[in-house]
């Protein structure tokens, strides 16, 4: 597994082609952050044998991620982040921040298949549906 470490997340790719981005940190994640975890994406999925045309289902840990800038959240739902990605599993905490990110969800109308998951597991099997 080939695995990138960033100031907010770690990323990673599995043996199914499935990048994970496992989310760390407690002061906001910045448009610089944003964007160095999405850069980071694409070069483990690149060493995965990922490339254009390719599409990749990322699952993303919430669990500990902390606050989030304005600009960064403009950012993850623009172009970029979801050029190459087939689907996007949220893993949240709670219920409550499942509520939360339903809400987010359907206010912002990702471009690509994305659901929220409380279940690593059932994430995984959701995912592996996307997976080449």
């Amino acid at each position: 597994m080939n695995v990138i470490q960033t100031r907010v997340a770690v990323v990673s790719v599995d043996e199914h082609g499935i990048a994970r981005v496992v989310a760390d940190h407690t002061d906001p994640l910045t448009l610089a952050d944003a964007q160095e975890v999405v850069d980071a994406v694409g070069k483990v999925a690149q060493l995965r044998g990922g490339g254009p045309g390719r599409s990749v289902p990322i699952l993303i840990d919430a669990r500990r991620a902390g606050p989030i800038t304005r600009e960064a959240r403009e950012f993850f739902v623009g172009d970029r982040p979801t050029t190459g990605t087939a689907a996007l599993a949220f893993l949240v905490g709670s219920p409550v921040t499942r509520a939360i990110g339903s809400f987010f969800l359907k206010v912002q109308r990702p471009r690509v298949p994305s659901s929220l998951f409380t279940s690593e597991a059932h994430a995984m099997v959701w995912l592996r549906g996307f997976a080449k």
